[in-house]
């Protein structure tokens, strides 16, 4: 079994289950600190987590201690999803501001935003070709 982190109305869950298997999460009180702000989450091939929030803040972490390795904000705009690069350097977001930001993972920065005609960018997911 292998281990993997939960995200269920806002509460992050630690399970482990078999591959193939259906899961029934159950809803326990408590949780650390900004958890109840998360609209997304995403992990990385590097074990690396981002979750995205309803204030426009997308927290990196190292999910085993919680250590927040950086905090990126796009200015109060709610961030609907969060995609890794398959090398973890990259993050991507959308928002409700209709705009792609791509992330350096390393240094924090926004390296390039792409704007949509679009009303609503719900996903994102990096394609390797």
């Amino acid at each position: 079994m292998a281990p993997f982190w939960l995200l269920v109305r806002g509460i992050i869950q630690s399970a482990c289950i078999p591959s193939q298997t259906s899961v029934i999460v159950t809803m326990s009180p408590g949780c650390c600190g900004d958890i109840l702000l998360m609209s997304c989450i995403t992990f990385s091939a590097a074990a690396i987590m981002a979750s995205g929030a309803w204030d426009g803040t997308i927290r990196i972490y190292k999910p085993r201690t919680w250590h927040v390795l950086a905090v990126l904000d796009v200015a109060g705009s709610w961030i609907r999803s969060l995609a890794f690069s398959a090398d973890s350097l990259m993050l991507a977001s959308t928002s409700d501001d209709c705009i792609v930001r791509v992330w350096d993972v390393v240094s924090g920065q926004c390296c390039s935003q792409l704007e949509s005609e679009a009303d609503l960018l719900s996903n994102c997911i990096f394609v390797a070709y």
